[in-house]
């Protein structure tokens, strides 16, 4: 069984790699029909997949820092 900091680690990470995902399909899609709202799409997942990297490495430097 997971712990609870095993856990969002791994969620953290899955949520990185579906963010990346759901954004290459977003520009593949805009750079087939030229939709804008698919470029805004993936714009928007790639960001955020920018910002859980950000956020994971925080907390994997928190729970080190608190020795959890």
């Amino acid at each position: 069984m997971l712990s609870l900091k095993a856990f969002h680690i791994f969620f953290i990470a899955v949520s990185i790699l579906l963010g990346m995902f759901v954004g290459g399909w977003g520009v593949r899609q805009y750079m087939i029909n030229g939709s804008v709202g698919s470029l805004a799409l993936g714009v928007f997942f790639f960001a955020s997949a920018f910002v859980l990297l950000a956020y994971g490495l925080k907390f994997i430097r928190k729970i080190e820092e608190l020795g959890i």
